[in-house]
């Protein structure tokens, strides 16, 4: 019997493909995994290569700014800096407002640190309270209004946004 098992266990060896350990790309459970950002694709959403495939995700807490607003490109250029190519773990939540059911809505961490809360402190993207809430989101947004940063640079308590639009219901 244990001759068996040596066997099958050397045959399982080999057919099994080879690990990429450089890319880390190890799932965690259901809900929570690693991955490498491959693509940002929009100021809130980024695309994670995971061992699966890729998959959309968006971040959890915040509204982007429409392509059209003069910060949207900033908004672009600092996830880019933070996480373009970087190893993430990514914490999907069930989200049923979603308009989006090709995209996981998750909080992303790189370095341990949360992306929209970068966001949100830089002033380059909106608060939008998941539900029940989330104080440390909340908290980066009320620095950066008070500090005038991002979007917040004029003054303004609420978003300028040219259009009108709530970038919570995008």
């Amino acid at each position: 019997m244990e001759t068996h098992h040596l066997v099958l266990g050397a045959l399982l060896a080999v057919f099994q493909p080879p690990p990429t350990p450089d890319l880390e790309l190890l799932l965690v459970d259901e809900e929570v995994f690693r991955g490498r950002v491959i693509r940002i694709l929009s100021g809130d959403t980024v695309e994670v290569s995971r061992a699966e495939g890729s998959v959309r995700v968006r971040l959890r807490g915040v509204g982007g700014l429409p392509e059209e607003h003069p910060r949207h490109a900033a908004a672009v250029a600092l996830l880019s800096r933070l996480l373009l190519e970087a190893v993430v773990e990514v914490r999907a939540v069930p989200d049923p407002a979603s308009s989006e059911p090709d995209h996981l809505v998750a909080t992303v961490l790189v370095a341990g640190a949360s992306a929209s809360q970068e966001l949100l402190a830089s002033g380059l993207a909106v608060y939008c309270p998941p539900p029940g809430g989330d104080q440390a989101l909340e908290a980066a947004q009320v620095s950066a209004r008070d500090q005038g940063r991002g979007i917040w640079s004029r003054g303004s308590k609420a978003p300028p946004l040219a259009d009108g639009s709530d970038p919570c219901k995008a």
